[in-house]
């Protein structure tokens, strides 16, 4: 039987073993504490509730210590900013995000409001995959290639989430979203640490993301993931809807038939026989089948479903008489419908008793960002193969999906934010989808170098697409098109993010920082406008300075 004080002394070293990340010194010292005053009849009882907290509790804890001697700055590497000068510029910064996200919300800000108009994050999932390489709570991660660390203690990892989470939220325009990736681990948890942070009332809702692998050992398939979606002020977000391939390829279509065919009855049996025949392609748009004079149309929704009570009258345009109106009112105000009826774009029933409609053009008709997708993982992994070569990086995102995502929530000019950079992918997605729809979009890609993720992974994918070439000349695989092979039309200005000892009294040296934040501000956002700053608490590191 182990005696009392060797008992208190092997429960005082696992919490000392217990890293930073999950409890930091002065919560340990706090629990060294009690630890030392308990008695042999409750010993057991309080370090089981400890550790409990720490394994298992839901808590959301303030953020860990900064350094309290120690600035960090964001400042331009012109040696490695790479590209063409005269295109869309982006940002990759190297550094710690948390220090990284204090900078740009210095700079990303405006009279209180952020600049960020998309943020999308993969961050760590709390999964035991790479336990085999280190990576778990109780020890510091060691690892000779890279890895995320993600095996904090639930409670570590949610003060991880939760500290960045509210710099991000500050980031996020009046008008900006942000999507997590998440899976089964820690979803729940994620979700009701979002609905704190932005409100249950900005959630957006739930993606999810099939798979195509299953590593689980029960019988219940989980070849999924998901990601969360939040707004910062759901009531100023414009609606997510893009405009629909199929429709424009029947409004092709159409233009085609009226070239031998007059009659517009002939031209909607003879688009709807064109229809059924490419169901495989067009499924789903058999009611696009109204055609008249100026094109094909389709009968909206005339029911009301949003807040508003539009229950008008409508005098139908033969008989005189109120028309019959949806039982909740018209989904449109009163003008909109004026002007649609005034331009001929009214469906009209044959009296009164149809409820009249308003017609949609089919090549502007929109879709709607759909909640389940199918992502095969090994297209992702493949695309970065091609690019930098095999074994550099696990499991990367699928473009596509990302752009995906962005062609709904980003408009062209958006300022898009990925602060868990990983493989770039998030970068290469918006490069490519401004292409695609000739449109604008920044993107600011935020890794750190752990195990030189940044300099082998991050930087050299992001470099190669963009040059056509290496770093040492090397050659790849990879095209963007057989046109145009490459995303020439870009530039990356690369970032370090350098840390300064600073004393809490040393004025002078504060004055300094100050002059040179400055300067990097404005390179890091050309449209920041300089305000004061409190450099001691705005841009304070997470880790201490250490003299080299």
């Amino acid at each position: 039987m182990v005696d009392f004080a060797t008992k208190k002394q092997h429960y005082i070293k696992e919490i000392n073993k217990i890293a930073k990340e999950s409890f930091n010194d002065e919560q340990k010292e706090l629990v060294r504490g009690i630890l030392d005053s308990a008695t042999e009849a409750n010993i057991d009882s309080l370090y089981t509730f400890v550790t409990q907290r720490v394994k298992t509790g839901f808590v959301f804890d303030a953020a860990p210590e900064v350094a309290h001697n120690c600035i960090s700055l964001c400042e331009r590497d012109n040696k490695r900013s790479f590209g063409n000068e005269s295109g869309v510029h982006h940002k990759l910064i190297i550094g710690e995000n948390y220090d990284v996200l204090k900078n740009l919300v210095a700079t990303y800000t405006k009279n209180g409001k952020g600049l960020i108009d998309v943020i999308y994050i993969d961050p760590p999932y709390n999964t035991e995959k790479t336990a085999e390489d280190g990576n778990d709570y109780k020890n510091e991660v060691k690892s000779e290639k890279f890895v995320y660390r993600d095996k904090f203690s639930r409670v570590g990892w949610l003060n991880m989430m939760k500290e960045r989470l509210e710099l991000a939220r500050k980031l996020l325009s009046d008008r900006g979203v942000i999507f997590i990736s998440i899976d089964d681990n820690e979803q729940a948890y994620l979700k009701v640490l979002c609905d704190e942070i932005f409100g249950e009332n900005n959630f957006l809702g739930t993606l999810i993301i099939q798979t195509a692998t299953d590593n689980n050992k029960s019988q219940i398939s989980t070849e999924h993931e998901y990601m969360l979606g939040y707004s910062r002020n759901s009531s100023k977000l414009n609606a997510w809807e893009v405009p629909t391939d199929k429709g424009k390829l029947i409004q092709a279509k159409y233009q085609e038939l009226r070239e031998t065919i007059s009659d517009a009855g002939e031209i909607q049996k003879a688009l709807s026989r064109w229809i059924r025949q490419n169901r495989d392609v067009l499924r789903g748009v058999e009611h696009y089948k109204y055609v008249d004079e100026q094109g094909v149309f389709y009968p909206g929704n005339p029911s009301n479903t949003k807040d508003g009570d539009y229950k008008y009258d409508i005098i139908h345009p033969v008989t005189g008489k109120i028309c019959k109106k949806p039982e909740k009112g018209y989904r449109w105000p009163q003008n909109t419908f004026n002007a649609a009826a005034q331009a001929g774009n009214v469906l009209w029933g044959e009296d009164e008793t149809v409820i009249p409609k308003i017609k949609k053009r089919l090549d502007t008709a929109t879709e709607l960002l759909k909640s389940v997708y199918y992502e095969d993982g090994r297209i992702g992994t493949k695309v970065l193969e091609q690019i930098i070569g095999k074994n550099k990086f696990d499991h990367p995102k699928s473009k596509e999906l990302l752009k995906r995502i962005l062609k709904f929530a980003s408009n062209k000019d958006s300022i898009v934010l990925d602060f868990f950079g990983g493989s770039g992918t998030t970068m290469q997605a918006v490069m490519e989808l401004n292409i695609e729809d000739d449109g604008n979009r920044q993107c600011i890609l935020v890794t750190n170098n752990e195990n030189n993720i940044a300099t082998n992974v991050t930087y050299e994918r992001i470099y190669r697409i963009v040059n056509g070439k290496g770093t040492n000349n090397e050659k790849f695989k990879w095209v963007y098109t057989k046109d145009k092979p490459y995303l020439t039309d870009n530039y990356v200005d690369v970032f370090n993010t350098n840390s300064y000892e600073l004393k809490i009294d040393d004025y002078d040296k504060s004055q300094e920082l100050l002059d040179k934040a400055r300067v990097e501000f404005k390179k890091l956002n050309p449209n920041y406008e300089w305000h004061d700053l409190d450099i001691y608490n705005h841009l304070a590191s997470l880790k201490p300075y250490k003299k080299n």
